[in-house]
C-alpha cells in the first residue's frame, strides 16, 4: 500500500470536527431563543460586505431615491410606480396601434394562390365581416391586397365572380398590389368601386388568358373562341375606362404581349394610369400629376422616359404628397387595436396581447377590436355537418346591402351532395323566416358551371315548395343547370354586371360499366328532360318553345344585357350595380331608344343581335380594328355604367323589388351564411 492510500483512508476515518463544530453552536442557539420572552423578534444579523459593495450599493439606492430625496422614500417610491403601472395597465386594455392604411382592415392573399370558387367565396365572406365590424364609427373604405394568383379551368367564370364581389359590398373597396398581380386578377382589380394603389417595387401584367370556359358539345371549338372574344372586350373596355386609352389596337398588343408594368408604368398608362398612385413612405402616394410635373421638368424624349419608368428605384426620386389629401377615405377613423383572426383561440390572443402565427391563414380574414367593452358584432364559423355555416350575432346598423341577410353561397356544379347541402339550407332559412316573422326573401347565390339535370330538378322541386320566395343572383356563371335554377326562383332574377348565363341540351353523368340497357332508358330520360327544359325556360322568359327548341342546338351565352332582353320576360329581372341599387329592362331600353332614336329600330337591333347566338361561328374572327365602341351589345358593361349613372338614386323599393334588402332595425337579427362548395370546382 503506498503512503498517498494510507493519507487518504486516515484523513476519511478522522472525525468531522467541523460538522461537530456546527452542530454544537446550532443547539446552543436553539436553547438562547427558547429562553427569550415570546413576542419579540429575534435580532436581524446583517452580513459585513467589502466596502466596494457598500458603495456601489449606496449608489444605486441614491439613483432610485433621486437628488435631494430623503432616506427611506425609496420603498414610498417604488410602491407608487408598482400602483401606477397596474392602473395605467387596466386603462390601456389592449395594445394601440397607430391610425394608418396599412393597419386598417384588410383582407389579404399572402402568397401564390389559386384563384377558385374556394378563394372567392372567402373573399367575399371577409370584405362583408370586414364591413360590419366598422359600424357606422369607421365610415372610411376596405382595404383587399391582392397578389399573384392562378386560376383553374373555370378562369373566365372565377374572374368574372371576384370583379362583382367588389360592387356587392356596401362599402368602396380599396385594391392594393403589395407584389405582382397576374391578368387572372385584373379584371377584379379594374373593376372596384374604390381606389387603386400600388407599392413601388409591384408589377402589373397584362396577358392572355391561360384557360378558358370547359364547355362545348356542338361547335365547341367555335363556343369557346367567341366567349374569349367576349372577355377580351370587356376588359379592353375596362382598361380604356380607367386609363382614359382609346386606341382599341394598342390595348389589344398589349394584352396579347403579356407585358409587365412597373408602379410607374402603370401610373403613365393611357391620359390617367390604371392605378390612382403609388404608396411610398408613412401615408405617402405618388400621383399622375406629380409624375407628370417631374418628367415634364426634366424635358425628356419618349425613349428616355421609358427607360427611367422600368427602373423602379426611380420613383423615389418623384415629389409625394399626403394620402390624407388625396383620398382622406382610405385613412380609418378612430383609434384601432389589433387584429384577431376569426379562427384563432380569442382567450389566447387576449392574453398574449397580438395574434401569433397559429391564428394567421393566408386566406383568413380579420376583424379589428375597439377600445369598447364588447365587440361591434359576434362572429362564429361552425363547421356543422352536412354544410359549413358562419354565424353573424347583432350585425350593426351598416349591413344593409343585399348580401348582408342570410344568403346560401352555392359555388359548385350540381350533384347529388351539393343538392343535399343546398336542400338543408333552404329549409333551415325557411324555418328561421317563420319563426322570426321575418318577411325577406332568400337569398341564393349562384356561381355554378352546372350538373346533374335530376340534382337541378329536385332543387327546382323543393324551392317551389317553400313558402318564403329565393331570390337567385348569378355572380360568375349561370351555365347549364344553373339556368334551370335561374329559372326556378319563387322571388326574383338577379346577375350581377360580370356575370354570363349559358343554356344547353339535358346532360347527365354515366359511370363505368353502365349496361346498354339503361344507357337506352337513360337517353329516353335525357330526352324528357331536354323537353322539360325547354319549357321551363320558355315559360319563365316568354320565349316561344320552338325559338328556345332551335337555341338548345348550340351552347348560347349570354351577357346581363342580352340575358334582360331574352324573351318577353327576360332571363333575369334587374342586374345588380351596387348591393342597394339595381337597373331593369326598363331602364336599359330608355338608353337604346336614345341611341337607336326609336323602338322600332332597337327591337330590329335587339332581334338581330340574339339571332347572331344561335351560330357562334360569326364571332370567332373578331378582332380590334372591326371593333365599334358605339355597339351596346359589343360593350354591356359600358351600358350598364351608363344607365346606373343616371339611375344611381334607383333602389329596389323604388323599382318594384319588395323584401329584397334586409331591416337593420329589426330585434334580435342574425345573419346566417350557408356555403356550398364542391372540393372538385
Amino acid at each position: 500500500m503506498t503512503q498517498a492510500k494510507k493519507a487518504k483512508m486516515a484523513k476519511n476515518a478522522a472525525p468531522n470536527t467541523t460538522s461537530s463544530i456546527d452542530a454544537a453552536a446550532s443547539d446552543k442557539t436553539s436553547k438562547k431563543a427558547a429562553k427569550k420572552k415570546p413576542g419579540r423578534p429575534p435580532k436581524k444579523t446583517t452580513k459585513k460586505t467589502p466596502k466596494s459593495k457598500a458603495k456601489a450599493t449606496k449608489q444605486v439606492t441614491q439613483a432610485k431615491r433621486g437628488p435631494g430625496r430623503p432616506k427611506g422614500s425609496t420603498k414610498a417610491l417604488a410602491t407608487k410606480t408598482s400602483s401606477t403601472r397596474k392602473t395605467s395597465k387596466a386603462k390601456k386594455g389592449l395594445p394601440v396601434i397607430e391610425t394608418s392604411i396599412k393597419n386598417d382592415r384588410c383582407v389579404e392573399l399572402r402568397g401564390y394562390q389559386k384563384l377558385n370558387a374556394t378563394t372567392v367565396v372567402q373573399i367575399q365572406h371577409g370584405l362583408l365581416m370586414q364591413h360590419m365590424a366598422k359600424g357606422d364609427e369607421d365610415p372610411s373604405s376596405l382595404k383587399f391586397y391582392m397578389g399573384p394568383c392562378d386560376a383553374n379551368q373555370y378562369t373566365l367564370q372565377d374572374q368574372a365572380a371576384l370583379a362583382d364581389v367588389m360592387r356587392l359590398v356596401n362599402r368602396p373597396v380599396d385594391m392594393i398590389i403589395r407584389s405582382a398581380l397576374d391578368c387572372d386578377g385584373l379584371k377584379a382589380f379594374l373593376s372596384t368601386p374604390g381606389k387603386r394603389f400600388m407599392f413601388a417595387g409591384a408589377y402589373l401584367h397584362l396577358g392572355p388568358i391561360a384557360h378558358s370556359s370547359p364547355y362545348g358539345k356542338n361547335k365547341s371549338s367555335q363556343v369557346r373562341r367567341r366567349l374569349m372574344n367576349d372577355y377580351v372586350r370587356d376588359l379592353m373596355g375596362m382598361i380604356s375606362k380607367v386609363s382614359g386609352e382609346t386606341d382599341w389596337v394598342k390595348i389589344y398588343a398589349d394584352i396579347n404581349s403579356a407585358k409587365g408594368y412597373s408602379a410607374m408604368e402603370s401610373l403613365f398608362y393611357g391620359e390617367s394610369g390604371l392605378i390612382d398612385g403609388i404608396l411610398v413612405g408613412h401615408d405617402k402616394i405618388i400621383t399622375r400629376l406629380d409624375l407628370d410635373k417631374y418628367l415634364k421638368a426634366q424635358n425628356w424624349d419618349l425613349a428616355e422616359i421609358q427607360q427611367f419608368l422600368k427602373d423602379y428605384l426611380n420613383v423615389y426620386k418623384l415629389p409625394t404628397r399626403t394620402l390624407k389629401s388625396v383620398s382622406p377615405n382610405s385613412i380609418p377613423n378612430g383609434t384601432l387595436s389589433y387584429y384577431r383572426s376569426v379562427k384563432g383561440d380569442e382567450k389566447k390572443a387576449k392574453k398574449r396581447g397580438r395574434p401569433g402565427k397559429k391564428d394567421l391563414h393566408p386566406q383568413t380574414f380579420f376583424y379589428g377590436e375597439k377600445k369598447l367593452p364588447r365587440l361591434p358584432l359576434t362572429i362564429r364559423p361552425n363547421k356543422e355537418k352536412p354544410f359549413p355555416r358562419l354565424f353573424v350575432d347583432e350585425p350593426s346598423k351598416v349591413a344593409k346591402g343585399i348580401l348582408d341577410d342570410d344568403v346560401i353561397f352555392f359555388q359548385s356544379g350540381f350533384r347529388d351532395e351539393t343538392a343535399r347541402q343546398i336542400g338543408d339550407a333552404l329549409l333551415a332559412l325557411e324555418h328561421k323566416k317563420l319563426s322570426t316573422g321575418s318577411n325577406t326573401h332568400i337569398k341564393l347565390l349562384e356561381n355554378s358551371p352546372g350538373g346533374s339535370v335530376w340534382s337541378g330538378q329536385e332543387l327546382r322541386s323543393l324551392i317551389r315548395s317553400l313558402k318564403t320566395p329565393v331570390d337567385i343572383i348569378v355572380q360568375g356563371m349561370g351555365a347549364s343547370c344553373g339556368s334551370w335554377l335561374l329559372c326556378s326562383a319563387t322571388g326574383n332574377r338577379f346577375a350581377t354586371p360580370n356575370a354570363r348565363i349559358m343554356i344547353h341540351e339535358a346532360a347527365t353523368q354515366v359511370g363505368k360499366g353502365t349496361p346498354h340497357n339503361h344507357l337506352n332508358e337513360m337517353m329516353d330520360d335525357l330526352d324528357q328532360a331536354t323537353i322539360d327544359y325547354i319549357s321551363i325556360v320558355a315559360d319563365a322568359t316568354g320565349r316561344s318553345f320552338d325559338d328556345v327548341l332551335t337555341d338548345f342546338n348550340y351552347d348560347v351565352w349570354f351577357n346581363p344585357v342580352e340575358a334582360l332582353f331574352y324573351g318577353s320576360n327576360g332571363f333575369i329581372d334587374g342586374i345588380l350595380v351596387g348591393p342597394e341599387h339595381v337597373i331593369t329592362r326598363a331602364d336599359v331600353e330608355k338608353h337604346l331608344r336614345k341611341h337607336f332614336g326609336s323602338k322600332k329600330a332597337m327591337e330590329a337591333y335587339i332581334a338581330q343581335k340574339l339571332d347572331e347566338k344561335r351560330d357562334p361561328r360569326r364571332m370567332m374572327s373578331w378582332r380590334p380594328e372591326e371593333h365599334d365602341p358605339a355597339d351596346p351589345f359589343a360593350n354591356p358593361l359600358a351600358i350598364i355604367d351608363a344607365v346606373a349613372t343616371y339611375q344611381k338614386g334607383q333602389g329596389f323599393t323604388q323599382q318594384g323589388f319588395k323584401n329584397v334588402l334586409p331591416s337593420p332595425r329589426q330585434k334580435d337579427r342574425t345573419i346566417d351564411y350557408f356555403t356550398v362548395i364542391d372540393i372538385d370546382k
